[in-house]
């Protein structure tokens, strides 16, 4: 073999073990068409990488993994903007936090992005302060609006203190909102704390008998309904258990 063949070869099997470790040569037909199928998946909705991966390789797509993934691989694909894109479609189905949006973006059972994007994808869609897109006073806007939203949503099943419902906003178990915007959001609202008590009163009695300072013990506890006493004492009474 002459020097310039022999060169040849050597470009040309460089240039193909860079395409495919890069994922842009698509060598079969099954392939081909994974490629094709990730263009329409992303043409109607919003997907991570492995979110992309899995659509593809599911009893739905019908690819084996090894071509989902050099199919999603040989895209261009900003994730980051993926991310966003997504958050956004999250909003519009209900209200997030900050915290509850990065979760919802990057846990397995939901948008499968990494954690960078997660992170970039919620500041970006305005719900956490840093360098999104908004202003800081519009990111915090937005987070207190969601927080008021879903601050309503609990008061339409149940009865809540002022600071009952602070906590189950801010809780790491509950909605994940930053405690000031949490604040902000309850204080925002016309709630009457007095005729919460007495509902909740009214709820304990549906379960269990109380005394009148069992009651008052009970809504006004840091460990129960965490109502102040004078609206321990309103609800108990308006609840008829004290004369």
């Amino acid at each position: 073999m002459s020097i310039q063949k022999t060169a040849i070869a050597i470009i040309c099997t460089v240039f193909m073990a860079q395409g495919l470790a890069h994922g842009a040569v698509a060598t079969t037909v099954s392939q081909q068409n994974a490629i094709a199928e990730a263009k329409s998946y992303l043409r109607v909705s919003d997907f991570s990488r492995q979110g992309l991966i899995d659509q593809l390789s599911s009893s739905v797509g019908g690819f084996s993994v090894s071509d989902a993934q050099m199919a999603v691989d040989s895209l261009n694909i900003d994730w980051n903007a993926e991310a966003v894109k997504s958050a956004k479609g999250y909003l519009r189905l209900m209200a997030f936090s900050c915290q509850g949006m990065i979760h919802q973006l990057a846990s397995p059972a939901g948008g499968k992005f990494t954690q960078a994007q997660a992170e970039y994808g919620a500041t970006n869609a305005g719900l956490c302060s840093g360098s999104g897109s908004t202003g800081s006073g519009q990111v915090a806007n937005v987070s207190v609006q969601n927080a008021a939203s879903a601050a309503k949503t609990y008061l339409q099943v149940s009865a809540f203190s002022r600071q009952g419902l602070i906590d189950q906003l801010s809780s790491s178990a509950g909605d994940k909102y930053d405690v000031n915007d949490a604040r902000a959001a309850v204080d925002s609202l016309n709630v009457d704390w007095n005729e919460q008590a007495v509902q909740s009163a009214k709820s304990y009695l549906s379960l269990m008998s109380f005394s009148c300072q069992g009651m008052i013990q009970q809504l006004a506890s840091p460990a129960g309904a965490k109502f102040t006493q004078a609206q321990a004492e309103y609800g108990a009474r308006k609840a008829g258990i004290c004369s």
